[in-house]
């Protein structure tokens, strides 16, 4: 992984684990912009890296490829904080446009799953009209796809420094602006939005 990396003229690998207990101390040493992970079910809990990393640094980005089937973790992978998650079936062209979609600030996910998303919420929230979007400013789209990625409101003031209150009053906001009469729509709408956003930007 670290030679695909290296190989591209935009990207650079600024130093590799050795293992998870390493994670951290890694993470704190040398800031990276994007943490990548592999994780598999014979090393114990498969997302404990993912919290690993948490620990170390509740804002870097994180993308997860395994070769599990996606449905076995991906979810579960963005809700521990994952930015993106791919299947190494999708191959090095993949995993290296999911990296600089991560770095832009886009979530990822792959291809299987996001259709699963898409399906999934759209089913839980039956307006599944096309969403006002353009109206929102900057810092509601941001809370707006954070909540897609599976961000609680307690985990968005880590990753926004905006404080709790600033959060809540945010979250009304959209819910007014967007014409959802609950945070279950809201969360419905933001995480079919998301997952649509990913597949569109692949």
């Amino acid at each position: 992984m670290a030679g695909i990396i290296n190989a591209e003229p935009d990207l650079t690998v600024c130093g590799v684990s050795d293992g998870q207990g390493n994670l951290p101390r890694v993470i704190r040493a040398l800031k990276p912009d994007l943490v990548i992970i592999e994780i598999a079910a014979s090393r114990g809990h498969p997302l404990d890296a993912l919290r690993a990393i948490r620990a170390a640094d509740e804002r870097v980005p994180t993308l997860v490829f395994s070769g599990a089937p996606c449905e076995t973790y991906a979810v579960e992978a963005m809700r521990a904080g994952a930015s993106g998650y791919v299947c190494k079936n999708e191959g090095k062209a993949t995993i290296l446009r999911a990296t600089r979609q991560i770095l832009r600030g886009q979530p990822r996910l792959c291809r299987e799953m996001t259709g699963r998303l898409v399906q999934q919420f759209s089913l839980g929230f039956a307006d599944a009209r096309p969403l006002p979007v353009a109206l929102l400013t900057a810092r509601e789209l941001k809370v707006f796809m954070l909540l897609g990625q599976g961000f609680t409101p307690g985990q968005i003031v880590q990753q926004t420094k905006l404080n709790l209150a600033t959060i809540r009053a945010c979250r009304q906001r959209l819910k007014s602006k967007l014409e959802l009469s609950s945070v279950h729509e809201l969360w419905c709408a933001a995480t079919r939005w998301v997952a649509i956003h990913a597949s569109n930007a692949a």
